[in-house]
C-alpha cells in the first residue's frame, strides 16, 4: 500500500512513517521543515493519507487534505492509523498529561531488558533507541504513548493502560476543563 504522511517529521509521525516501512509499504511525506506542502504531493497512486493533528483546516498542510479529498483517497489522523497498526499486538498504552514518554521509555527498556522484545514508539529521541523515537521489536508486544490531545487516545484498545496523572491541559480540545478532561479519561478505561 502506498501512503502519504502529512507533517511527517514529527515525533511520532516519524516513528508511524518506519513501521510503515517496515511492513513493507510505500510512505511519502511532507513536513513545513522540509520544503512544505503542496497539492501536487497528492498523487492519484496514493491510497491512504495520514495527517498529524496539527494539520486542521486553515493551516498549511490543509492544502493536501483538499487535494486528498479531491482524488477520493481516503485520510486518516496520525491516531487512527497507530490505532490500526496496534490491533493486532498486546498494546501497552502510556497516557496521562505529564510524564508519558519517561514511563513508556522506562516500561519499554525494562520489557526489552526481560527479554520480551516489544516495539517501543516514544515522543522523544533516546539514547537506547540508537537515538530514535522507534524501537522495532520482533514479540507481539507494542508499548507506546497514547495522547489525550485531541481525544487522540481513544483511537487505541490497549491491553494495558497505565495512566500517569490528569491535569488540567489543552484546554482547546477540552473547553469544559477538568470535568470534561476526567470524563474523557473514563471512556478509555471503559
Amino acid at each position: 500500500m502506498k501512503y502519504h504522511l502529512i507533517g511527517d517529521q514529527g515525533i511520532s509521525m516519524s516513528g508511524v512513517k518506519k513501521i510503515l516501512q517496515s511492513r513493507g509499504h510505500l510512505v511519502s511525506g511532507s513536513d513545513l521543515k522540509t520544503g512544505g506542502h503542496d497539492a501536487k504531493n497528492i498523487t492519484p497512486d496514493i491510497e491512504m493519507v495520514v495527517r498529524t493533528s496539527a494539520v486542521n483546516p486553515g493551516s498549511p498542510g490543509w492544502i493536501e487534505i483538499e487535494a486528498a479529498e479531491k482524488l477520493s483517497i481516503p485520510v486518516k489522523k496520525r491516531s487512527q492509523i497507530l490505532g490500526e497498526i496496534t490491533l493486532e499486538n498486546k498494546l501497552i498504552a502510556i497516557s496521562g498529561m505529564h510524564g508519558k514518554t519517561t514511563t513508556a521509555a522506562l516500561a519499554g527498556l525494562v520489557m526489552i531488558e526481560a527479554g520480551l522484545d516489544p516495539t517501543v514508539l516514544i515522543g522523544e529521541h533516546i539514547r537506547e533507541f540508537d537515538n530514535d523515537v522507534l524501537r522495532l521489536g520482533n514479540s507481539s508486544y507494542f508499548v507506546m504513548e497514547a495522547c489525550e490531545y485531541d481525544r487522540s487516545f481513544l483511537d487505541f484498545y490497549p491491553d494495558i493502560l497505565i495512566l500517569t496523572n490528569i491535569d488540567l491541559e489543552h484546554l482547546d480540545t477540552y473547553p469544559g476543563g477538568l470535568p470534561e478532561i476526567v470524563l474523557t479519561f473514563k471512556t478509555i478505561f471503559s
